[in-house]
């Protein structure tokens, strides 16, 4: 069977900062007969425009939660009317990555951005990236993908990271997902104290 999965990487975020018209825009597409190689270029796409903006704020990647805070002013526009309303005009201002399952194309943006008929996100960055939240998305997104890797037969090799969700269900659970810059045991443990499963 021929392999249809391939990723995206779309991105629209804040040249500089608080200038809110000058924007870089992202779209890139990422295929190879072996979805994991073309899934490591685009994280690896992905990390070399964090890399490009750590650079322009003349600091170095530690990690992806303190990346998040370090980079705000590029996904950021810190309008007035954003905090007293509780609105968010960034929305729209984020990284991320996603599996496409099924090439049929949805909807072309008047950007000319294509969205599919089925993808999932498995990995983003915006100003909110630390909500837990938005976390869990990802998280259960990564599970949704791994699954698909599994039933077509597509193997991870050791490219792959494992969660103990079982605090979180009576019996032991053990959650096997492609590995991604994000540390999900922080967002596991938040589960926990609130008393919510993912």
């Amino acid at each position: 069977m021929k392999n249809t999965i391939f990723y995206v990487l779309r991105g629209e975020f804040y040249r500089t900062q608080l200038d809110t018209n000058n924007l870089v825009k992202i779209y890139k597409t990422f295929a190879s007969n072996n979805p994991l190689h073309a899934r490591f270029a685009a994280f690896q796409s992905f990390h070399d425009y964090i890399e490009l903006l750590y650079l322009a704020k003349n600091k170095r990647y530690t990690n992806y939660k303190q990346a998040v805070v370090d980079l705000q002013d590029f996904f950021n526009s810190y309008k007035l009317e954003d905090i007293l309303t509780g609105n968010n005009s960034d929305i729209f201002r984020e990284m991320s990555i996603s599996m496409v399952i099924d090439p049929r194309v949805e909807l072309v943006s008047s950007q000319g951005i294509t969205y599919y008929r089925d993808e999932i996100e498995i990995h983003g960055f915006s100003k909110n990236s630390n909500d837990f939240s938005i976390q869990r998305e990802y998280f259960n997104n990564l599970r949704r993908e791994a699954e698909i890797y599994k039933q077509k037969g597509i193997p991870t090799g050791t490219n792959t990271a494992k969660y103990d969700i079982s605090p979180l269900f009576e019996d032991p659970e053990i959650v096997e997902v492609l590995h991604t810059p994000i540390n999900f045991n922080d967002m596991i443990s938040d589960l926990l104290i609130m008393g919510e499963s993912v």
